[in-house]
């Protein structure tokens, strides 16, 4: 199990053409260590079996590419207005075993390029 909780931005910065990422059953509370230069190469991100609550609007910026997201076995209750539209190729997206009580409106809503 590796805590990235407190992980420094630059963690994923060398790597280059990364389409797959799997950081599961750890103890991830939010993206911010996943380099920005690595996030649009991404177009699968398994998240599932972390410590994750809460998405904000601005969770998903940069990685435009993902067509899978897998955020199973989690802590989520709810989820917030168009965390999703960051990722217009978003095709597969699982949710399962979460306590999700709250989807607001629009979060599936897609912004127009």
């Amino acid at each position: 199990q590796v805590d990235f909780s407190g992980a420094a931005t630059s963690v994923f910065e060398g790597l280059s053409g990364v389409t797959e990422v799997a950081l599961t059953n750890g103890m991830i509370l939010n993206l911010d260590f996943i380099a920005s230069g690595i996030r649009g190469s991404i177009l699968v991100l398994d998240l599932s079996s972390n410590s994750l609550n809460e998405l904000q609007t601005d969770s998903f910026v940069g990685f435009s590419n993902v067509s899978e997201l897998v955020l199973a076995d989690n802590r989520f209750t709810r989820l917030n207005i168009q965390i999703f539209q960051q990722m217009p190729l978003l095709d597969i997206l699982d949710l399962s075993d979460n306590q999700i009580t709250t989807i607001e409106t629009a979060t599936f809503y897609a912004t127009s390029a």
